[in-house]
């Protein structure tokens, strides 16, 4: 269901359950499995489009509203969509590589979508606007991109550091200061996760 041509409010719907079936500290093995199951044995092609155009869909809303203003004492709120991001983590949680490998390539589907490239697109983008509902964002983009490396992974680890520009970014947002309405701390998270993605 999570698929070009669904409605995009069940879409939603279904990464809410996903998400919920997936939170387990160490990853949810039986259902990372299953996925995975599904996305070998089946042309998922079409589910691989559907998260690249979510999150280039995430990066053209960022750009659209730019800086967001948030009100003291109120948390940001990225666009609801972002919760894709968390599953795509989840799915790898616990070093699990299967699932790390096919976010990167699907050797079994027609044609090949790597979404470590629209991470890093993501991940840019953020970091050239400055405001608490980008960084809430970068971190979530951060932790998914430190998910997917772990164990390690070493074909997302060369992907990452041979074909992107991932390292320059993260160079950029350690030496970044605090503006607008950021919140110190948070953006040491953010610096947090460059820095064990490094």
């Amino acid at each position: 269901l999570i698929a070009i041509g669904i409605p995009e409010d069940l879409q939603l719907e279904v990464v809410k359950l996903l998400v919920g079936m997936l939170f387990k500290e160490g990853g949810a093995r039986e259902v990372q499995g299953s996925v995975n199951d599904y996305l070998v044995e089946n042309d998922s092609e079409l589910f691989f489009k559907q998260c690249r155009h979510t999150i280039q869909a995430l990066i053209a809303w960022h750009k659209w509203n730019d800086v967001i203003e948030v009100e003291e004492g109120e948390d940001p709120e990225p666009h609801e969509s972002i919760l894709i991001i968390r599953m795509l983590q989840l799915l790898c949680e616990g070093h699990f590589l299967p699932n790390q490998d096919i976010v990167r390539a699907q050797p079994n589907n027609h044609a090949s979508i790597n979404l470590l490239d629209d991470f890093v697109m993501y991940f840019n983008a953020l970091s050239r606007i400055r405001c608490r509902t980008s960084t809430a964002a970068a971190k979530a983009v951060g932790d998914v991109i430190v998910e997917i490396i772990q164990g390690p992974c070493v074909g997302n680890q060369e992907h990452f550091t041979l074909n992107t520009e991932l390292l320059e970014i993260q160079n950029r947002i350690m030496r970044s200061k605090v503006v607008a309405d950021c919140v110190e701390e948070e953006e040491i998270e953010v610096k947090k996760i460059c820095l064990d993605t490094i």
